[in-house]
């Protein structure tokens, strides 16, 4: 790839790590029309954005393409695996996902991964068999006895199914500027999520199979910036993240009862919507400041960099191992042009007024609204 090649397929990644599923694929499609269709980084990046819009049918033709590009790579593989999972073909994702488990090296984190969807293939295919018993309708008294004893096993199953939904585990983690919260849990539908955040706590709530609603109330230990929130649905779980009114690192989420109940005479502050959308500012911005905070956050959470999904991580990396200028020029250009304009070079960069007169033409066909117009 030559430059403009690359800070595209950087701009893909940026877009597809930010949510903007959408505008990744365009990218992707767009640098494989320029000759890169073989390219199999390229197709996993593409395919990964496809699985988060639930478009498996395309991503599962992208799979295919991908694995004939290098077959002794597992990416794929593991990709059609899931796109074979969510279309119901269990017996083959189980294929794909025992196969990759045969190819990858020493890697924990990755085989805890594989074996959690091989667990949930030999699930789904157990409940396969236990229908297909029901359904024959078989009179022989030996078989019928054995049919009542699954039927009251799978029916023991959904009640413990239930129990567990009602008790879905969630996890925290903290860096000393920003608190996160992952729900475990499958939501087919981002519009069934409400959060409600104040300055020091957080309301979850959403329907879940088996059961009415979950919800989940959380008094933080200390005060958080409401209007900062932000929230994502993934595939096996829900992340909310948040900033601290303070920079510090908390001993732990949330405050103790007897302090709650201390409280409880203090005035709260109004709920704010958890979903965050940043508008264009007239303010100044230190641009070497927010490089140094986001190197700072790279060092306190080098896991999150380095192992977990190498895709996601892959901008990250790049950005890591550039220099103070590209970083800035990165950053700047990225954020100011509303995800439009992507830039390694600073010289060009640093006298840019992407929010006004050197903002870039919308593309062919549309223009730019003024969102504070009803």
């Amino acid at each position: 790839m030559d430059n403009d090649q690359l800070q595209k397929f950087l701009k893909g990644n940026y877009q597809q790590i930010i949510g903007q599923y959408d505008s990744a694929i365009a990218t992707y499609k767009e640098l494989q029309q320029e000759g890169f269709e073989n390219n199999y980084q390229l197709s996993i990046c593409l395919i990964q954005s496809l699985i988060a819009l639930n478009n498996y049918e395309s991503a599962l033709k992208e799979c295919e393409k991908a694995i004939l590009q290098d077959r002794k790579q597992y990416e794929a593989i593991f990709r059609r695996g899931i796109c074979k999972f969510y279309m119901k073909e269990f017996q083959s994702a189980l294929i794909d996902f025992n196969d990759v488990q045969d190819k990858i090296e020493k890697n924990p984190v990755f085989q805890r991964q594989i074996q959690c969807w091989i667990g949930r293939c030999q699930a789904e295919l157990n409940n396969q068999n236990l229908k297909d018993l029901q359904e024959t309708g078989y009179k022989a008294p030996q078989q019928q006895q054995q049919k009542k004893e699954e039927v009251n096993q799978q029916q023991k199953q959904d009640i413990s199914q239930k129990a567990v939904d009602k008790n879905i585990k969630y996890q925290w983690y903290q860096t000393d500027k920003t608190v996160g919260i992952e729900i475990h849990y499958q939501l087919e539908n981002q519009k069934d999520l409400k959060v409600e955040f104040t300055n020091q706590s957080l309301k979850v709530n959403f329907p879940i199979k088996g059961a009415d609603q979950y919800g989940l109330d959380i008094v933080f230990l200390e005060e958080v910036k409401p209007e900062t929130a932000k929230y994502q649905v993934h595939l096996e779980k829900i992340e909310i993240t948040v900033e601290k009114k303070e920079k510090q690192n908390w001993k732990q989420l949330q405050k103790s009862e007897e302090d709650q109940k201390a409280q409880t005479g203090k005035p709260r502050s109004e709920p704010v919507q958890a979903a965050y959308y940043p508008s264009s500012s007239k303010n100044k911005k230190d641009w070497s400041k927010i490089d140094k905070e986001i190197e700072e956050d790279i060092k306190q959470n080098k896991d999150e960099y380095g192992e977990g999904d190498p895709l996601n991580g892959l901008f990250k990396q790049i950005y890591q191992g550039a220099d103070e200028n590209t970083r800035r020029a990165m950053i700047k250009s990225f954020q100011t042009s509303g995800g439009t304009v992507l830039s390694t070079n600073w010289d060009e960069v640093k006298d840019k007024d992407y929010e006004g007169k050197d903002r870039p033409s919308p593309p062919k066909g549309q223009k730019y609204g003024d969102w504070n117009q009803k």
